[in-house]
């Protein structure tokens, strides 16, 4: 079992500063952010609380949280490659590039976004080469950690561009960064290309070196000829006579890489696919590397293509699908790591339906990012329409067996707060906090149509008991009890239990001594062999549930 011990280390008493009332929080890794802004001033403070900033036209459609706290992202501004920067209390950061946004080259849209980790946000997406929208070509741009395009990327000014053929079509809509080996610190990304075809796209995966070259060549990335030669990407024809292409990529620890896509051009042929390291179809993945919805019983008549991997190697797949009152559900399925269906999620189906206001009025819903938590449970960002381009952000979270979990939320939803009259919120993607709070991006437009439109937000929700009380903190100088093992002992047992029962060994927890201290200063906690110290009161701020 694990061991309590009322250490017997005593300081001078420190002045105490505002405190929240002390309690725990179970299985939530947590940090108190040491700044005031939007998401902590007291106003609308709370789930769904955003920023949206109605006096710059721009579109967010990727985000992903730095290893400080920081949020990052990515989208387009005026025709032009764009990463933004917020501290985590939602202000715009000025230390990133001047004033929290940078952009890249001019003629391009940022799609997908992933951080290095060094810091450096990776974008990729297309860019018009200026000879109309017939010839468009892959654009991937890195930024330096304070913002500025990296020059030891690319072509020395921090972007690449990539193109089959001249005068044609070539689209990212993913990105990935490998790990292992030889190939750690590659840049893959997915999507379409026009090529030579007369009409109709094909599937498209290419691989970059760290610093910008398309990889090619022995041991490269795709088929190699005779001579052992890769191209550096991989053209896959999934449907002969239309269009088709990769939506989403994901990378797996082992580097494979997982893909969304569809091959036809109203999504009637959807698929998840998985390929080698160097980029060739898996066989070991539902036979040849691609699980079409038709043949695994999944409907798909509208796009299913957000990805997120358990780390088990199951594949989580979130989109939406025709619901009993016509209209669009959210769907979430689940894949096995051999490209099956996983029968021990949605009561044996493999998936789930959700209609977030049941059969009482018809809405539309869809998906717009998928995340797991350390704890196993799904979460997913999408939003619902009723009248005409008026979306309904909202947050779902299921339990690791697919059923919407009844602590989060009105029965595992939650909903944004509502946008200014006459605006309309569309979200594109989400990702979750150190904090355990769920972030959401997109853009905004008013009137009901998109041509008046493109204005960026951040929208914030708690993964559970928010992490600071509405309104800010509680302040309750009366209430200073600190932290002691009575309080302790019930949720390390609690959390052992959960670890347990999720078959986690748990043998060398037993070795470990937790002890608490006043430790001084900002310290929260001390780890040393196998002893681990809690700050008794949170060095000053209290410890929470």
């Amino acid at each position: 079992m694990v061991r309590l011990f009322l250490s017997s280390v005593t300081r001078p008493v420190r002045p105490k500063r505002c405190v929240f009332r002390p309690q725990l929080e179970l299985l939530e890794d947590r940090t108190l952010p040491s700044c005031s802004g939007p998401f902590n001033d007291g106003v609308n403070d709370g789930d769904g609380e955003f920023i949206l900033h109605t006096d710059w036209q721009a579109r967010y459609e990727s985000v992903a949280i730095q290893t400080d706290g920081k949020i990052v992202a990515a989208g387009t501004d005026s025709g032009r490659f764009l990463v933004a920067r917020y501290d985590p209390c939602g202000n715009l950061d000025p230390t990133y590039d001047g004033d929290g946004i940078a952009n890249g080259p001019s003629g391009g849209v940022g799609r997908a976004l992933v951080l290095q980790p060094d810091g450096k946000a990776v974008v990729a997406g297309e860019i018009n080469t200026g000879s109309g929208l017939s010839d468009v070509d892959v654009a991937v741009a890195r930024f330096t950690a304070g913002g500025a395009l990296d020059s030891t990327f690319g072509g020395g000014d921090g972007w690449l561009r990539f193109g089959l053929t001249a005068k044609r079509y070539d689209y990212a809509w993913g990105i990935g960064l490998q790990a292992q080996g030889a190939n750690a610190g590659k840049i893959v990304v997915a999507g379409e290309t026009q090529g030579s075809a007369s009409n109709g796209t094909d599937s498209l995966l290419a691989r970059f070196t760290a610093n910008g070259q398309l990889d090619s060549g022995k041991g490269g990335f795709g088929q190699p000829n005779r001579k052992g030669e890769a191209p550096g990407y991989t053209v896959t024809k999934v449907n002969a006579t239309d269009y088709d292409a990769f939506a989403r990529l994901v990378v797996q620890s082992d580097d494979k890489i997982v893909v969304s896509g569809y091959a036809d051009g109203n999504y009637g042929r959807q698929f998840l696919a998985r390929y080698t390291a160097n980029g060739l179809p898996d066989p070991t993945f539902s036979g040849d590397g691609f699980a079409f919805f038709s043949e695994v019983g999944l409907p798909g008549a509208q796009p299913v293509f957000e990805i997120a991997l358990q780390p088990d190697g199951k594949i989580i797949l979130a989109g939406g699908a025709p619901g009993s009152d016509g209209a669009n559900d959210l769907m979430v399925a689940r894949f096995l790591p051999n490209g099956t269906l996983d029968t021990s999620f949605g009561g044996g189906s493999g998936r789930v339906l959700l209609d977030i206001d049941g059969t009482a009025s018809v809405t539309n819903e869809w998906a717009a990012g998928v995340v797991v938590q350390p704890d196993g449970k799904i979460v997913v960002a999408g939003a619902a329409a009723s009248a005409g381009l008026f979306y309904k952000v909202f947050v779902a979270r299921l339990d690791s067996n697919g059923t919407p979990d009844p602590s989060f939320g009105s029965n595992g939803f939650k909903f944004g707060q509502p946008p200014p009259p006459g605006y309309g919120f569309s979200p594109y993607a989400l990702a979750r906090h150190s904090d355990g709070s769920l972030l959401v991006v997109g853009d905004a437009y008013i009137g009901g149509t998109y041509a008046n439109g493109g204005f960026p937000w951040v929208m914030r929700f708690s993964s559970g008991s928010p992490l600071l009380a509405s309104g800010g903190p509680v302040v309750a100088a009366s209430v200073t009890t600190p932290l002691d093992e009575a309080a302790l002992e019930p949720i390390l047992h609690e959390a052992l239990a959960r670890w347990q029962a999720a078959g986690a060994d748990t043998s060398s927890l037993n070795a470990i001594d937790i002890r608490i201290a006043d430790l001084g200063g900002a310290t929260l906690g001390l780890a040393a062999g196998n002893t681990i110290w809690l700050d008794d009161n949170a060095a000053g701020w209290g410890w929470f549930v």
